[in-house]
C-alpha cells in the first residue's frame, strides 16, 4: 500500500480536492492550531497529487473512516539502520494492538524520514491513553532521537511530532 502526502493551507487543499475527499482513502487533516494542513491519500495505485510525498506502508492497523484526531511522529532514521529501526517499530506497534484505533508505520520513498501515523476517534482519546501510558520510549509520542528505545546513532535528526484535526465528511 502507498501512502502520498500533499501539504498546504487547509483552505487551498480542501478547495482542491473537496469532490475527492469522500472517498475512504484520502483524509483533510488540519495542523492543530495552525492554518496548515496535510492530505492523506491511502493507495494501491498512483496518487493524484500533482507532486507528493511517497511512502510505502511497512506497518498497518485498523482503517481511517470515523476517526477525527491524529497523530504523525517524523523519525529521522540513517540508512543502514533503516531494517532494525521498521523491527522495532513494528514489534512496539504490535504490542499495542488495540489501545490505538488505527496505525500505520510510514516508509519513505526518497528521504529518511519515517513517520508513524496514529489515528484516533478524539482527540481526547489520545489523551487519555497517553496519560495512562507515560512512555517516553512509545513510538507514538515518545522521542527516540533523544535516549528513547533505539540507539542514538541510528537518527540523522531530531524527531517530531504534529498533532493534527481530521475534517468531518461532507463539513469540507
Amino acid at each position: 500500500m502507498n501512502i502520498y502526502l500533499a501539504s498546504g493551507t487547509y483552505d487551498f487543499l480542501v478547495k482542491k480536492y473537496a469532490a475527492k475527499i469522500d472517498q475512504q482513502s484520502l483524509i483533510a487533516m488540519q495542523v492543530l492550531g495552525s492554518d496548515s494542513a496535510l492530505l492523506v491519500h491511502e493507495t494501491l495505485s498512483s496518487s493524484i497529487f500533482a507532486a507528493p510525498r511517497k511512502y510505502e506502508t511497512a506497518g498497518s492497523n485498523g482503517v481511517f473512516s470515523g476517526k477525527r484526531f491524529a497523530v504523525m511522529n517524523h523519525i529521522p532514521v540513517t540508512d543502514e539502520h533503516k531494517p532494525l529501526f521498521e523491527q522495532n517499530m513494528k514489534r512496539s506497534l504490535e504490542q499495542m494492538g488495540q489501545q490505538i484505533s488505527a496505525y500505520r508505520l510510514l516508509r519513505p520513498v526518497k528521504g529518511d524520514t519515517y513517520i508513524i501515523l496514529s489515528l484516533w476517534a478524539e482527540r481526547r482519546d489520545f489523551i487519555v491513553w497517553k496519560q495512562k501510558h507515560q512512555n517516553p520510549d512509545s513510538p507514538i509520542t515518545g522521542d527516540p532521537t533523544n535516549g528513547g528505545i533505539l540507539q542514538h546513532t541510528m537518527f540523522n535528526g531530531k524527531a517530531y511530532l504534529l498533532e493534527l484535526t481530521i475534517a468531518e465528511k461532507g463539513a469540507v
